[in-house]
């Protein structure tokens, strides 16, 4: 019989498993039980310890025969060749040592091959093991393991199957563990060596026994569970630990730690360290939850996971019930937690605290942290702890709280009585009252302002926040003569509008001042958000007399009307206000018209804007800028486009846009005024339409952002506005009420992408009925008498359907052209005629010349020929 020797701590007394083979086919494989010091099986040694034996067939699941067996000849071979010689065990008796070392065979040399070690570790009752690893080198990698350890840590007993029990960590290669401690008092290692080993210098440590008293805090409830109940009549201060504090601790399990107090008393706790796994914000696995109370019916304080520092909870009374429960079975060498805990009754007192105000709460865990909500429109009184004596050493904060919801929004003023905090520096550094006027994270974030008693006198009497809350934070010295701070906070509704509000009530009216800026915005209520229903805002815009309001917008959003009797539910009106605080309409804006840039009528200094919302729909609203300039400036702007002119004395003409038809610019003041005879009428047509922005098919809507044309007959009169490059219904032409019309072009002051602009021709007519003169016209259909000098100009002079005065003109142009025809060939003949007598009149003379010169050479040569003869005779 072959006999197999296997060392492990599921046994008693310190005996050793021999694995006893006969025959691999027929006969079972026993475990027999011998003495630490004896080498040979012995069926009455186990039977004198009380064990029975069991067949391979039961155990063969087992961590023994799981960690060895692959087949029966190779464990054998493994057992005999090497485990009996490195299993150690580390007891701990009354008369040892408290601790030592222990290494991996043959360290810091190489260990050999086929290699299963068993290290145990027993303390006595009442102590624990304690294992420092100091040097950790395997053989393989982290992410491969080739050779590792085993730690369990959670053993009761060392007589205990290693299979039943939860493994603590399974580590190799240079991944070693951080410190061990025993949730009892038993850790076994099983270091494993796979047969065909590389080896390394494998590890050392140090271990130690120390005794279980920190662990019990309080009164353990029960012995077998981690349940514990502190008095602070037995103990007010203390140190509450995870079960195995400092080590990694342990999974699947649930320790509840009560604190019972006295009456008046509050408890707080101090987290010195905590390290508990973290599995999402909510803390889904690994936790730490404390209760507000004497169970875990009591309101949650917090619930803890992740690494915390510096935190600090209170109790709201004298109680509270901590539950730390660990799920997640990857928990890694998280080392759970070390919680200074006090119980006290000069910790701030909830009732002095808020003063039984309604509206005001304390911030469950916080010492003095107090939240002060409106319920419209009131007012709260806030002090420091202890006021007006002084409370030591100490950081309170105080949120409060404005309404916000879709009809509500409110900002914060905050009026201090008193202020006395004395710092040791003129900065204030180590004792203030901090403001946040954006509500921002105090402990993040840099305050708005700062202030103590070295700078009290720079306190404004009342501060306002920015958004509907504003943050204050007290932190006192160790002074004990300061008095603290008292305040009133009061909530007032905010619109949103950076305008100087027309008083101090609630409603809506703003004013822009020219004396204050020259230049702003002013928006809807709430802007960007959407504005509040059933709501009335006025806006004061006020320039300087020789001044006038430009006003160009960013965003202009209203909600529609489902109305067909107001399609102008949600609006802006902007009005011109004189200097006499006589008015006009300017403009009426809703959600079908976006306007394009706006400026007040000349000698109009102010506009008075009002932004009326129904109680049905809403939307984001507008954003607008102002500027104030002085009409000289206009004057200029003007002048440089070379777009200003009045027109007088003129039966008709046509305007342009400045280059028409090259491209308009930005920033660009236009006016026109024409002015005909009394009597007369103007009508005003587009030929060439061809600006930025768009109008509806009907005429009715338009986007006239960066550029844009009024047509008005007076100045006290409504403009009508369009743009873009289509002639819709509703500007296909303009007739004044009387003799005189306006026209203006504007673009947005800072970017247009810059069309050709427009071409707009214009005459006068009168419906006079007297209309039969030669220099008259009376048109078809429209009626209109027009002047017979715009006749056949290639305009329709006689307004929209009609163009009787461009009728007939080609048959005038044909006969006009057959007398101009006439008239050129007849003087074309006359010219030939002319020509031919002088061509004729040059050759006869020609003629002549050669001719009388012939007749003298010939006179000559007969006057040679006598002289000749004569000699001769």
């Amino acid at each position: 019989m072959l006999s197999c020797p296997l060392v492990t701590i599921a046994m008693g007394s310190f005996l050793l498993f021999t694995l006893t083979h006969t025959s691999q086919a027929e006969q079972p494989v026993y475990a027999e039980l011998v003495k630490l010091n004896d080498r040979s099986p012995s069926a009455s040694t186990a039977d004198s310890h009380g064990f029975q034996m069991r067949t391979l067939d039961n155990i063969v699941s087992t961590n023994r025969l799981r960690y060895c067996i692959r087949t029966y000849a190779y464990c054998c071979h493994l057992l005999l060749a090497h485990s009996r010689h490195c299993d150690h065990m580390y007891i701990h008796t009354d008369d040892g040592s408290l601790n030592g070392t222990f290494s991996s065979p043959n360290h810091p040399k190489p260990y050999p091959s086929n290699l299963q070690c068993i290290y145990t570790f027993i303390a006595k009752a009442n102590y624990r093991v304690k294992l420092v690893f100091n040097s950790f080198l395997l053989s393989g990698s982290s992410a491969k393991c080739e050779d590792y350890i085993d730690v369990y840590s959670m053993l009761e007993k060392p007589d205990i199957d290693l299979l039943s029990q939860p493994l603590s960590g399974r580590y190799c290669a240079t991944a070693s563990p951080n410190t061990v401690i025993s949730l009892h008092n038993v850790v076994v290692i099983v270091f494993h060596v796979r047969e065909k080993s590389r080896g390394a210098k494998g590890f050392s440590g140090v271990y130690s026994f120390i005794p279980d008293l920190m662990y019990a805090v309080g009164t353990q409830m029960s012995p077998q569970k981690c349940h514990f109940v502190i008095y602070s009549s037995q103990k007010a201060k203390g140190i509450i630990y995870s079960p195995t504090y400092p080590g990694k601790y342990p999974f699947n399990i649930r320790c509840v730690y009560r604190l019972i107090g006295e009456p008046h008393q509050r408890i707080r706790l101090e987290f010195e360290d905590f390290d508990v796994y973290f599995g999402g914000d909510h803390c889904p696995y690994d936790s730490l939850t404390v209760y507000d109370g004497d169970s875990y019916h009591a309101p949650i304080v917090q619930k803890v996971c992740g690494l915390q520092q510096s935190l600090e909870l209170f109790s709201e009374a004298e109680n509270l019930y901590l539950e730390f429960v660990s799920n997640n079975q990857m928990s890694s060498e998280h080392r759970g937690f070390k919680i200074a805990y006090e119980f006290s009754q000069r910790f701030v007192s909830i009732d002095q605290l808020n003063g039984g105000q309604f509206g005001i709460t304390h911030l469950r865990g916080t010492e003095c942290d107090l939240r002060v909500q409106s319920s419209k429109e009131n007012e709260h009184v806030i002090m420091s702890p202890n006021y007006p004596q002084s409370y030591p050493s100490t950081t309170c904060t105080y949120i409060l709280d404005g309404l916000q919801g879709a009809q509500d929004l409110e900002k914060v003023l905050i009026h201090f009585e008193t202020l006395q905090v004395t710092s040791n520096s003129k900065d204030c550094e180590d004792a203030y009252v901090a403001i946040f006027l954006n509500g921002q994270d105090w402990k993040t974030e840099i305050p708005d302002a700062k202030f103590c008693s070295a700078n009290v006198a720079t306190l404004p009497d009342t501060l306002e926040s920015l958004n509907p809350r504003m943050t204050v934070v007290l932190r006192t010295s160790n002074n004990s003569n300061d008095r603290g701070f008292k305040a009133v906070v009061k909530f007032e509704t905010d619109f949103g509008i950076p305008g100087t509000p027309a008083s101090d009530s609630n409603e809506c009216t703003f004013h822009f001042n020219s004396l204050s800026e020259k230049e702003g915005t002013f928006n809807s209520p709430r802007y960007p958000e959407n504005y509040p229903v059933d709501t009335v805002c006025i806006y004061w815009l006020n320039g300087k007399i020789g001044e006038r309001v430009r006003i160009y917008f960013d965003q202009f959003v209203l909600a529609p009307s489902f109305s067909k009797i107001d399609r102008c539910a949600d609006r802006l009106e902007l009005y011109n206000v004189f200097s006499n605080n006589r008015e006009t309409l300017l403009g009426k804006y809703c959600a079908e018209n976006y306007p394009g840039p706006i400026l007040s009528a000349e000698n109009a200094n102010r506009i008075r804007a009002i932004f009326i919302a129904d109680a049905k729909h809403t939307a984001t609203g507008f954003r607008a800028h102002y500027q104030f300039i002085p009409q000289k400036n206009i004057n200029a702007l003007s002048e440089r486009s070379n777009c200003a002119a009045r027109i007088v004395g003129s039966i008709s003409g046509t305007i342009v846009t400045p280059n028409f038809p090259q491209r308009y610019v930005k920033d660009m003041v236009c006016h026109w005024e024409i002015r005909v005879r009394i009597g007369y009428r103007i009508l005003l047509q587009p030929v060439v339409l061809n600006v930025e922005g768009m109008m509806g098919d009907d005429g009715k809507s338009s986007n006239c952002r960066s550029a844009v044309i009024r047509i008005k007959n007076d100045s006290s009169e409504y403009s009508k506005e369009f743009c873009g490059e289509k002639v819709v219904p509703g500007i296909r032409q303009f007739i004044s009420a009387k003799n005189i019309m306006h026209i203006s072009f504007l673009t947005h002051p800072e970017k247009v992408n810059g069309l050709s602009g427009f071409n707009f021709s214009w005459t006068e007519f009168t419906m006079d009925e007297k209309c039969n003169s030669p220099d008259l016209f009376r048109c078809n259909f429209s009626k209109y008498c027009i002047s017979s000098k715009v006749r056949c100009n290639d305009l329709i002079d006689c307004g929209e359907g009609d163009n009787s005065d461009e009728l007939h003109c080609k048959v005038q142009e044909k006969e006009e052209d057959r007398t101009v025809l006439t008239v050129g060939i007849t003087a074309t003949v006359v010219v030939v005629t002319i020509l031919i007598v002088i061509l004729i009149s040059v050759k006869r003379h020609q003629r002549m010349k050669r001719a009388q010169k012939r007749l003298s050479n010939r006179i000559h040569l007969n006057v040679n020929r006598l002289a000749e003869h004569t000699q001769v005779l």
